[in-house]
């Protein structure tokens, strides 16, 4: 049995790598469409997944040949009771593919063989993906966007971010993360599709990390040197969960020097989004209290691994797949910040720029210890 996790288009490589580490699979038939095991169960999956298909295949490209495909694959999946069958087009969609015309014949197969069509409220919503090139500018891409066609039976998308805008928290400040973003950050702490014991956060701010890590169920052990924000951010997350469980902790503390804070771990993850100057690219000062952050994090879990995110020019963002080395961060050149997490114990196995506006990209990073 195959599924299918179709991803949204604001960044098709972030999506697949965040499908990778959550299902471990990297079997990518077009740049928003990832094959999964559908024998797999699963309690969580990505951040910024649009939509799963089960029973899912592959259509051929000739109209002509599509009734005969479903004929196929109706003996593998038969349909029975009320059914819809709904387009879904990605990017240019496919060349001669019409979405009225190959839902009427899809359709009308299906329902040749005993099903009852209910366009209102359907038990079964028989989903088509056509899917091309993208349709407008967005993030390089190192995978070709060559048009697909696949079909497959609609099933619930269960997010694993709590959707609750930072606005509607009691503690607020502009700097918060988006919801979806720190999700997304604690996905690429996964190793072989198993979830860190702990999410380590040394910058806590208003708290949006520590909040989507424990609504995963890992436990967060969150500072901040801000006695506002970590009040605000303790704030957010009664407001969310309740009393603070025994597992998680919020404290008041400097970031250099968590390890006496929280002593020696295992299977950690260290996600952060520090702070930085309002001129983010050239602070050297953010530089120094990232670095020492990293170092008080080699000696809690040197196994661990860190998840974050950096402010960068947004020049280098257009053509370039790979980081160029004199690529600015936080007042040092590229080359430099990851020679240095080398240096620490930290290994950069992952590092994707995404556009924030013109004048600034942020790079988000995943690196393991060594």
């Amino acid at each position: 049995m195959v599924r299918m996790i179709l991803g949204s288009g604001w960044h098709p490589r972030l999506f697949r790598e965040e499908v990778l580490r959550i299902h471990g699979s990297n079997q990518a038939i077009h740049p928003r469409i990832v094959i999964i095991d559908q024998k797999k169960d699963f309690d969580v999956t990505c951040s910024y997944s649009t939509m799963i298909i089960d029973n899912a295949t592959i259509l051929p490209m000739r109209m002509e040949e599509i009734s005969d495909s479903i004929r196929r694959w109706l003996s593998d999946y038969p349909i029975a009771g009320t059914f819809a069958v709904r387009t879904t087009i990605l990017g240019d969609g496919v060349p001669g593919f019409k979405k009225r015309e190959i839902e009427a014949v899809i359709g009308k197969v299906i329902s040749g063989d005993g099903a009852v069509v209910d366009l209102n409220d359907p038990e079964i919503t028989v989903r088509i993906i056509l899917a091309g090139s993208a349709d407008k500018p967005q993030h390089p891409d190192p995978m070709i966007s060559n048009p697909i066609a696949v079909i497959g039976i609609e099933k619930s998308v269960n997010h694993p971010f709590l959707n609750l805008p930072m606005t509607s928290m009691p503690y607020f400040k502009p700097v918060t993360l988006d919801p979806r973003l720190a999700s997304f950050l604690i996905s690429m702490a996964y190793s072989e599709g198993l979830p860190p014991s702990v999410v380590i956060d040394p910058f806590s701010g208003t708290g949006c990390i520590p909040i989507q890590a424990f609504h995963r169920g890992i436990s967060v052990l969150a500072s901040d040197l801000d006695s506002e924000m970590i009040q605000g951010s303790k704030l957010n997350f009664e407001n969310v969960f309740g009393k603070i469980p025994t597992k998680s902790a919020f404290r008041e503390f400097d970031a250099s020097k968590i390890d006496d804070l929280w002593g020696v771990r295992e299977n950690t993850a260290f996600i952060f989004d520090p702070p930085y100057a309002r001129n983010s690219k050239t602070s050297s000062d953010a530089f120094e209290l990232f670095i020492s952050a990293c170092n008080a994090a080699s000696r809690i879990d040197p196994k661990g691994r860190i998840v974050t995110i950096l402010p960068t020019s947004s020049e280098f963002q257009v053509n370039d797949i790979e980081i160029p080395g004199n690529a600015e961060v936080l007042g040092y050149k590229w080359s430099e910040l990851t020679n240095k997490m080398e240096q620490i114990g930290w290994h950069i196995e992952l590092a994707i720029m995404t556009r924030v506006h013109r004048s600034l990209s942020r790079i988000i990073v995943r690196a393991v210890g060594h």
